[in-house]
């Protein structure tokens, strides 16, 4: 998830990726007994890409979204999360 969400902040703050920084944290929290594993995700995303010039880091606001790009996020967050999660199944 936190590779889909940092290519479209990337790509909205009009930055080369291969000079843009950014930042997010995932917390993985878990209801039910282990026979009932339903999985939350809480993720914190910066609204920002750094580009470092020099010594300093330069923040580059990332443009909102239009609605039909977050319509189709959801679509992303999906697909990556069943390919890690077979990942995981096939052990």
């Amino acid at each position: 998830m936190r590779s889909v969400i940092a290519a479209y902040l990337v790509k909205q703050a009009r930055v080369k990726h291969s000079e843009a920084g950014y930042d997010a944290v995932t917390f993985i929290q878990r209801f039910g007994s282990v026979a009932k594993l339903n999985i939350c995700l809480h993720c914190l995303v910066l609204d920002e890409v750094y580009r470092r010039i020099g010594c300093w880091a330069v923040s580059h606001e990332a443009y909102p979204p239009a609605t039909a790009e977050l319509q189709g996020l959801p679509d992303e967050f999906i697909t990556n999360m069943k390919r890690v999660l077979n990942l995981f199944a096939s052990r």
